[in-house]
């Protein structure tokens, strides 16, 4: 576990773990209805991120859903969308590179808004309402 997120009773809103020596491989975040968000893919550059969203088929477009922006934890910079199928994804890079021996950054539920939005320093509720692998209609 690199990152984790708690709220006011010490219990846990979201965690992020590593395997790769990447900010994270998978985060775990507390949702209604225990509902898939988003799927995350690592790129290498910030031009690759901002490439990333497009389809290979260039008639087919991508909705945005957040950023550019960064996050707070992981210190990644990062783009969301929705995919021509209405799956949730995202691409991101940089962060840092995790030492095994290094503490778990621990958030508190107060600094959420910055640990998700860096820059907006706030929680979307749309985002937070976005889910993945739902009817799309």
């Amino acid at each position: 576990m690199t990152e984790q997120v708690l709220d006011a009773n010490g219990h846990q809103l979201g965690v992020w773990l590593e395997r790769s020596h990447s900010p994270h491989d998978i985060a775990i975040v507390n949702g209604p209805n225990g509902a898939l968000h988003h799927f995350a893919f690592w790129l290498d550059d910030w031009d690759q991120v901002a490439q990333g969203r497009r389809h290979p088929a260039p008639s087919t477009a991508c909705r945005s859903t957040q950023g550019p922006t960064r996050h707070g934890v992981t210190r990644g910079n990062t783009i969301y969308f929705f995919d021509p199928l209405g799956i949730s994804n995202e691409v991101f890079t940089g962060g840092y590179r995790p030492d095994p021996d290094f503490p778990v950054i621990t958030w508190t539920e107060d600094q959420f808004g910055r640990g998700l939005f860096y820059y907006e320093n706030v929680i979307s509720q749309r985002f937070l309402r976005f889910h993945t692998l739902k009817e799309h209609r």
